[in-house]
């Protein structure tokens, strides 16, 4: 008790802190026969070196069991205008091991008005997944489903939380965030979760842009990292052939971003050998600067399956602009 007292304590030496970067006050010195209690008090105040300082003397003399139970009640007991660093600086002395309680400590923090205590919690979730935390967390969901305020779990770490717990029931929680937010972190989670219905789930995001804004240096509908995430995961998992699919892989494929232009390259290859003669019909129809700028980026990347597909390009466009550039190409 004397113990949790001097830890509660710490609330009125930290409120004047207000930045994640140390105290300003100089801090004490942490040694190895300092009361466990104060080297936590310190670490927590102070953050820096003296966080660093506190972890290495907890390993070195194995006090984590003794430690856990000091972290939980500073945690679950704060007071709520403590500063946020200091409640950082805690978890991250409390996940040096695997915590007996840290479901509760989830439960605790996802709660809270503040969002960056609830970002601290889905960053345990994630950390330490397990399938008490799996029905912690799909009863949490659930209850904001009911309440009508499940964009407030809209960070994210939630999307990696969900997924290291394999909560695939939650697929359609992460999509849902992913459309909103177009955040790759949900498009790797939806990857994760549910492989297949994520191809298909990501085409309607690839086709925000305009050839326009493809054409572009810079994109604003789409995020970069995004995007090719999603064409990394088609090579594994390829959608459905589609128009609206060989459409967007066309346009992309010609990209001002020589790394999306590439990989879509790449995944309509896998479409050529069962498909090349669907994919030559969609581009045909497509218009003729699409159709040029992919004929051109080919002859600097020619391979087997693009010259096969070219060839039924030339076939099936009705552009003699387009037949002629193929052929000087062959040449």
């Amino acid at each position: 008790m004397i113990m949790l007292m001097r830890l509660l304590a710490l609330g009125a030496l930290v409120t004047a802190c207000t930045t994640l970067s140390d105290s300003p006050k100089k801090a004490p010195a942490i040694t190895t026969t300092m009361p466990l209690e104060e080297v936590i008090s310190i670490a927590l105040e102070h953050g820096g070196r003296s966080l660093e300082d506190a972890r290495a003397r907890i390993k070195a003399q194995k006090e984590y069991p003794k430690a856990e139970p000091l972290l939980f009640n500073f945690i679950t007991n704060r007071s709520r205008d403590w500063p946020t660093n200091s409640l950082a600086n805690a978890l991250t002395l409390y996940r040096l091991r695997p915590p007996k309680k840290v479901v509760a400590v989830f439960e605790d923090l996802v709660r809270e008005k503040n969002q960056t205590y609830r970002q601290m919690a889905w960053q345990l979730a994630g950390a330490f997944p397990s399938s008490a935390m799996a029905i912690s967390i799909d009863k949490y969901l659930t209850d904001l489903v009911a309440d009508d305020e499940l964009e407030q779990a809209f960070v994210p770490d939630m999307a990696s939380a969900l997924a290291n717990n394999r909560l695939k029931s939650s697929y359609s929680v992460v999509r849902e965030a992913f459309y909103l937010k177009g955040d790759v972190d949900y498009a790797r989670a939806m990857a994760q979760l549910q492989p297949e219905s994520a191809s298909a789930d990501f085409l309607a995001y690839l086709q925000r842009p305009s050839i326009e804004e493809l054409r572009q240096l810079n994109l604003e509908t789409v995020n970069i990292y995004t995007c090719t995430l999603i064409l990394q995961h088609y090579t594994h998992y390829p959608p459905a052939i589609s128009s609206g699919l060989a459409e967007t892989l066309f346009k992309y494929s010609v990209s001002r971003n020589h790394g999306l232009a590439d990989m879509s390259r790449e995944v309509i290859e896998k479409y050529v050998v069962k498909h090349g003669r669907y994919l030559a019909l969609v581009l045909a129809r497509m218009p003729t600067m699409i159709q040029i700028a992919f004929v051109e980026k080919s002859n600097r990347q020619m391979t087997p399956m693009i010259t096969r597909l070219l060839d039924e390009l030339m076939d099936a466009s009705p552009s003699k602009d387009i037949v002629e550039e193929i052929q000087n190409i062959r040449r």
